[in-house]
């Protein structure tokens, strides 16, 4: 049956941003659409695979950002492939926090940065926070508040042609897992690091990038929404969507409001 639903979209307009990453040939960073305010929510959008950046084109409407209380951001990767290969999702996710860092960069008050991913996106995401190069926080903030996910498929890859996805997955779960608990030592450390900037300072930038399983110290304190495509979406199965595999206590918002009687 037809489609009654109408997409919007905002101009094609975008300007690039310089920044400063060791991976410039993994993407580049747009801001959408173009224009100079900054007073704005920060929004830094992750396409899936063999996505776009013009992707947040949709999302960056002036129907669903009515006065302009979002300002958008988004990269896009010259090689978009992320589900074919753990090491190119992680190549994109370390490129994402120097993206982060750089857009944090642009602002003269400390503000922290909404994420959304689409599919696999919001996977590079969730794994951008794990990494070691993923930034300090800036007087106690955290440089991401939310992650939210459109058909991210978060219990595991939807494709999976060797097992660095499926490597990939039961680390980057495992630390948001244990992120919600951990109060060890090394935890610690990382705390008054953050709080310190000549510490912070020499903690990034090392020019290796790793996977912080000890403690990836803002991961509890990001809020996670995911939205899933539905019955419909033949690539990412619902049953894959659910973060309550990644997260405590996840609360389901439709199952919440059926036991209301809304």
């Amino acid at each position: 049956s037809r489609n009654p639903c109408q997409m919007t979209y905002t101009t094609k307009q975008k300007s690039e941003i310089e920044m400063s990453t060791v991976l410039p040939d993994v993407g580049t960073l747009y801001r959408h659409p173009m224009g100079t305010k900054l007073n704005k929510i920060p929004v830094l959008f992750i396409p899936g695979n063999m996505g776009s950046a013009d992707q947040v084109r949709s999302l960056s409407s002036p129907m669903h950002n009515k006065d302009e209380v979002f300002r958008y951001f988004a990269v896009h990767f010259k090689k978009p492939l992320s589900a074919i290969h753990g090491s190119i999702l992680l190549s994109q996710a370390a490129f994402v926090n120097d993206a982060l860092e750089t857009v944090r960069a642009l602002y003269k008050k400390p503000v922290s940065i909404m994420m959304v991913g689409h599919s696999l996106g919001g996977m590079v995401a969730r794994t951008a926070v794990t990494l070691s190069n993923h930034p300090r926080p800036a007087n106690g903030q955290c440089v991401v508040s939310d992650i939210i996910m459109l058909n991210t498929p978060n219990r595991g890859p939807a494709y999976s042609p060797d097992g660095s996805m499926e490597a990939i997955y039961n680390a980057v779960n495992k630390v948001w897992r244990e992120s919600y608990y951990n109060e060890s030592a090394n935890c610690k450390r990382s705390r008054l690091e953050a709080n310190d900037p000549v510490l912070a300072g020499q903690m990034r930038g090392k020019g290796t990038v790793s996977m912080n399983q000890k403690c990836a110290l803002c991961a509890s304190t990001v809020r996670l929404l995911s939205v899933s495509g539905g019955d419909l979406d033949i690539l990412v199965p619902a049953h894959l969507t659910p973060i309550d595999i990644v997260a405590p206590l996840a609360r389901n918002i439709t199952h919440i409001q059926s036991q209301k009687g809304g």
